[in-house]
């Protein structure tokens, strides 16, 4: 139990520096010793994974009404098609679920959605089995070697989701599932199996031979999965938009690569690699990767980078843990610059040289730990920084532990229907939500609202210290839609969670009523602030109702005072904010001193916000996997102005021209700004120059840029324009600038107030190494335990998609 809440990031367990682990747990007390952990951490109930699968429901349609038998014997391929073609117009469809009993559907020939010119054919479309141990497609079509090119299904869909089934090539398919077609996003494929194939999942078409068309793939989300004796594969991305993809808790075994580049790029958490033939990942073209709290078991290596562009990304590879390679070199890396903290590796018997082979141009090593002659073997790299590498015994570096959340079971729960067109939709789904309460906590009782738009005109709440769940048929347009009326108010929010929540939503739509009426939040989460609590944001969308600046939402995410509990966002995205994430500290923060709650992000998609970040008030934030591509309204993109700190890991920054602002300012913050591993790029080729500015009084103040780059022109001195007094602290380490398609690397620059090189690494490095990352998990009773999956949001005027306060 303990060593699956690990994999959910619930590690580093420890009180004001004195250790409290069990003894199954000794990734914690490595951690805690290592000094990753500070404050105070409540250990999570063992065994208490937080997600469960809701459904079937009356409102889904079943596979079996199309004549499909699933027996293993007859061909299902016609019925199945049927089914999807019946789905193709979803604005006419009552339903926007698409239900797999258990059983073996035999196909043979390729199933697909093919979208028309409109986008809303299988506009949030949701294909669902009953479990993966039960529900299987099976491939007995042409076998991959007489017929070349094949696939078992050729996904053209979005805002959607593909779950619970499993895909048996038989060893004659070439690929399982090919998203192309039309460019997609907002997609989540959870809980499937893809076994005996070429490749598990084809994200994306690159080359002209493709006959979906060359288009990317988005914003996908792949958690859960499990990909087996995939002989080339388990995932493969091969369109240059093809970007944030997402994968956490899968599991690659016996594939050729787990997970391969070819173009875009993935981030990957908590997953599980055991003897993979040629690589775990392997990364081709440039771009941003962050890859951390994997395990990797007797693959032939673990990452690496066979592209041969002269300049390229940034990799981030943090806290994996990697045991026995086949290869001598766990980790080559390559073009670009590469971040490498808190990894161990162990080699496999009878090799004692170094698992790193260095051949990018830069690269940082932090607190690794490793056995045998040296870390690494430099095969050319031009800079190399290394800090507090611990060289161990063999015998000292524990066995593995595989285990992985595993596929939410069919929960028997009571189903509290709502029924809308009512006349007053608010007190139909108050009513069900009152008459869930009465449960009790422990049953999980489940308010279910089907397809189809309720308008509301006041809160809807949901009681303080229930275990209650509040489930849609969909988060799109054409699933499950609760609009809030105007009549409700400035400052009403549409649900209102009182607090300690322990509330569970998912696949909803929630939208405010105009855009230009002023509102507060979509969701609000109340009395979040308990020591150990959790509240954990998956697939959380937020759109502004506008594009016009002068009436967007205020903030898509804010964390109100929330400094002992924790708050987690996985995936999430917004546009048409006027500001992204907003942190403000509580009475702690406020005062100076350090809490022990987190606010970390793994996966941000953003498009057509102003400022990304806002914190305050000695708030601090952790983003990692960060991608913006779009316009501005000419403000920085970063402005910290207050107190409180900002760690950015892996951040892509695509951005258009900002005139004569900085795209970073710093104007006498009280804290510190760090940016990790990432690319500060430009939208129209190298003319775009992009600049940080300090300015005002920097005696608190720090900036630190590690292993990034920037594109356009110049020197050092022209892209940091440090004008503060008194001087701030400012390190920029292995920085480059690219410019006619040639990197130019940066002298190391560390001012005398951060303490040397490798103090500032370390400086830089600090957040990162003791965030708490991973999946949902339920926190003790008393405490806030609150999870959104699948939810957009469409605010209007000064309002938020959510709110967390004290």
């Amino acid at each position: 139990d303990a060593q699956t809440l690990r994999v959910y990031g619930a590690k580093g367990m420890c009180s004001a520096g004195n250790c409290s682990y069990t003894a199954l747990d000794s990734a914690c007390q490595q951690g805690c010793n290592a000094g990753k952990c500070q404050g105070t951490v409540v250990t999570p109930t063992p065994g208490t994974v937080a997600e469960e699968f809701s459904g079937p429901f009356s409102s889904w349609k079943n596979i079996r009404d199309f004549g499909a038998v699933g027996d293993g014997v007859a061909d299902d391929t016609q019925a199945l098609q049927a089914a999807l073609d019946d789905a193709r117009d979803m604005p006419s469809k009552t339903y926007s679920v698409l239900y797999l009993p258990a059983g073996t559907y035999r196909i043979t020939k390729a199933l697909r959605t093919t979208s028309r010119s409109g986008h809303t054919d299988y506009l949030g479309l949701y294909i669902v089995g009953e479990d993966p141990k039960t529900t299987t497609i099976l491939w007995d079509g042409p076998d991959k070697v007489s017929s070349g090119y094949n696939a078992m299904f050729f996904l053209d869909a979005w805002f959607g989701k593909l779950s619970r089934i499993t895909f048996d090539g038989g060893g004659r398919a070439v690929i399982g599932v090919f998203r192309a077609g039309s460019f997609s996003t907002y997609y989540e494929m959870s809980d499937l199996t893809f076994r005996d194939m070429n490749i598990g999942v084809v994200l994306g078409c690159g080359g002209s031979w493709c006959e979906l068309g060359t288009t990317g793939q988005a914003e996908h989300m792949i958690k859960r999965s499990r990909f087996i004796r995939c002989s080339q594969a388990g995932i493969f991305t091969e369109n240059f938009n093809s970007l944030d993809i997402w994968v956490m808790s899968c599991y690659f075994e016996k594939c050729g690569h787990g997970l391969f580049n070819w173009a875009g790029n993935f981030h990957a958490l908590g997953n599980v690699f055991v003897e993979q033939t040629v690589g775990d990942i392997g990364l081709f073209n440039l771009n941003v990767f962050v890859v951390a709290d994997n395990v990797s078991l007797r693959s032939k290596t673990f990452m690496d980078w066979t592209s041969g562009h002269s300049w390229g990304a940034h990799a981030v590879v943090h806290n994996n843990r990697i045991y026995d390679t086949a290869s001598d070199h766990a980790i080559v890396t390559g073009a670009g610059s590469w971040l490498i903290t808190d990894n161990v590796f162990r080699n496999r018997v009878g090799y004692d040289g170094p698992p790193i082979k260095l051949t990018a141009r830069n690269q940082t090593l932090v607190g690794n730990r490793h056995h045998g002659s040296a870390l690494f073997a430099n095969a050319g790299a031009q800079r190399v920084s290394e800090v507090d590498t611990q060289s161990i015994a063999r015998g000292d570096i524990p066995e593995p532990d595989l285990v992985l959340p595993e596929t939410p079971a069919v929960q028997t729960r009571k189903v509290f229907e709502v029924h809308g067109g009512t006349g007053d939709d608010a007190a139909a789904i108050q009513a069900q939500i009152d008459a869930a309460a009465k449960e009790p906590s422990s049953s999980r009782p489940i308010v279910h609202l089907p397809r189809g738009s309720y308008l509301v005109r006041r809160a809807i709440s949901l009681p303080a210290n229930h275990e209650l769940q509040l489930v849609g048929d969909g988060a799109s347009s054409y699933g499950t839609t609760i609009s809030l009326g105007a009549e409700a108010g400035s400052s009403t929010p549409l649900l209102r969670l009182l607090g300690p929540s322990r509330v569970t939503i998912r696949d909803l739509n929630l939208v405010a009523a105009t855009a230009t009426a002023s509102q507060g939040a979509i969701v609000s989460i109340e009395g979040a602030d308990q020591l150990g609590g959790r509240v954990y944001l998956e697939q959380v969308y937020a759109n502004g109702r506008s594009a016009n600046p002068e009436i967007e939402p205020a903030a898509a995410f804010v964390v109100d005072g929330v400094e002992q509990a924790d708050v987690m966002l996985v995936g999430v995205g917004f546009s048409g904010q006027n500001q992204g994430i907003r942190v403000l500290g509580g009475p702690t923060r406020k005062a100076g001193q350090d809490a022990a709650g987190q606010v970390n992000v793994f996966g941000i998609s953003t498009h057509a916000a102003d400022r990304f970040f806002d914190v305050r008030d000695g708030g601090d934030l952790l983003a990692a996997g960060i991608w913006y591509e779009g316009a501005s309204h000419g403000n920085p993109r970063i402005d910290l102005s207050d107190a409180g700190s900002i760690s950015l890991v892996g951040y892509f920054l695509a951005l258009a021209p900002t005139g004569a602002q900085p795209s970073i300012r710093l104007n006498g913050c009280r804290g510190a700004l760090n940016i990790l591993g990432s690319d500060i790029s430009s939208i129209g080729g190298d003319a775009q120059t992009h600049w940080v500015s300090v300015q005002g009084d920097g005696s608190a103040c720090a900036l630190r840029v590690l292993e990034t780059n920037l594109w356009g022109s110049g020197d050092l001195g022209f892209v940091l324009r440090d004008q503060s007094s008194p001087a701030a602290q400012t390190a920029w380490i292995h920085g480059t600038i690219s410019s006619g398609g040639s990197q130019n690397d940066f002298p190391d620059a560390v001012t005398s107030g951060a303490g040397g090189k490798a103090q500032a690494i370390r400086d830089a490095v600090a957040r990162w190494r003791k965030a708490r990352l991973g999946g949902p998990y339920r926190t003790p009773a008393g405490t806030t335990s609150v999870q959104l999956y699948r939810v957009i949001t469409q605010a209007g005027k000064g309002g938020s998609a959510v709110l967390v306060k004290r």
